[in-house]
């Protein structure tokens, strides 16, 4: 998997996962967008900064489980 393809963290929701802002995640981006879409039901927005919000909430989510 090359290094573009996995997440990167920049939003506030970082620190909640014990990350810091530019780290990045061990997982496709590909699979946290099919996570968010698993846990409501809706797809990953078209906004870009909407979509990383989107996508450390699925991943805390994930985690808080």
């Amino acid at each position: 998997m090359e290094e573009k393809d996995k997440f990167v963290h920049y939003t506030c929701t970082s620190s909640a996962l014990g990350r810091q802002l530019g780290d990045k995640e061990n997982i496709p981006e590909e699979l946290v967008n099919k996570l968010h879409v698993e846990q409501t039901g809706t797809s990953i927005s078209n906004d870009p900064v909407v979509a990383l919000i989107q996508r450390e909430q699925a991943l805390r989510r994930s985690k808080q489980e």
